[in-house]
């Protein structure tokens, strides 16, 4: 979310600092290239983790019940499932 954020206020800045000129997929890189290191701070990578509910930091972020589904496929006699 970040970087999209901070995406949209580089090309808020470059329209800003080229009135009259249209903002082509061409200005695109130029834009990224400046606004990237401002997105991907240690601060802000945790913080999108965290919004996400992927978080690196909480192992038991997900409840034990999330995985039933993969139980189905424990099995280890695969010789049902050859024809």
């Amino acid at each position: 979310m970040a970087f999209k954020k901070i995406c949209h206020t580089g090309c808020d800045n470059w329209l800003t600092s080229n009135p009259g000129k249209t903002l082509s997929i061409y200005h695109i890189l130029e834009i990224v290239k400046t606004v990237l290191s401002l997105a991907t701070t240690s601060t802000n990578i945790q913080a999108d983790f965290r919004v996400s509910r992927i978080s690196p930091l909480n192992e038991n972020i997900f409840p034990e019940n999330e995985f039933l589904g993969s139980y189905v496929t424990d099995n280890e006699d695969i010789s049902t499932y050859q024809r």
